[in-house]
C-alpha cells in the first residue's frame, strides 16, 4: 500500500517504485546480472506462493489514518552484492510489509526489463 501526496492510500503498483527505496538499494538491484534479476523475480513468485502460510494468524488492523498504514518513503535500504543477500533482506522484513517490499522490487525489475 502507498499513499499519494494528498494522503490517499492506494493498493495498486507504486507509480515510481524507487520512491520506496534508497539510492544504494536501487543501485544494488541495477547492478545484478540479468540472470540474478530473473532469480529475484522468481523469489517474488515463490513468496506469493507462500502467502497463505505466512499470513495465517496475522490479525488485520483497522485503518486509523496514520502513516503506519503505508510504507514510508525509502523503506527499502541497504547495499547488497548478491541476489541471495537481497532475497535474505526482503525475507527478513516483517510479514505485514513483506508483500509490499516484494511488489516494489518487482515493479523496479519490470522497469529495468522494459529498457
Amino acid at each position: 500500500m502507498w499513499k499519494d501526496a494528498a494522503g490517499v492510500a492506494h493498493t495498486v503498483a507504486l507509480p515510481e517504485p524507487t520512491s520506496a527505496m534508497t539510492d544504494d538499494f536501487v543501485r544494488s538491484i541495477k547492478s545484478l546480472s540479468e540472470h540474478d534479476r530473473e532469480l529475484l523475480a522468481n523469489a517474488a513468485e515463490e513468496f506469493y506462493d507462500s502467502l497463505d502460510g505466512l499470513l495465517h494468524g496475522i490479525e488485520p488492523r483497522e485503518p486509523h489514518g496514520s502513516d503506519e498504514d503505508a510504507l514510508p518513503d525509502h523503506f527499502l535500504r541497504g547495499d547488497f552484492a548478491s541476489v541471495e543477500a537481497v532475497r535474505a533482506y526482503l525475507d527478513s522484513i516483517q510479514p505485514t510489509w513483506r508483500l509490499d517490499a516484494y511488489l516494489a522490487v518487482e515493479d523496479l525489475l519490470d522497469q529495468l526489463d522494459a529498457h
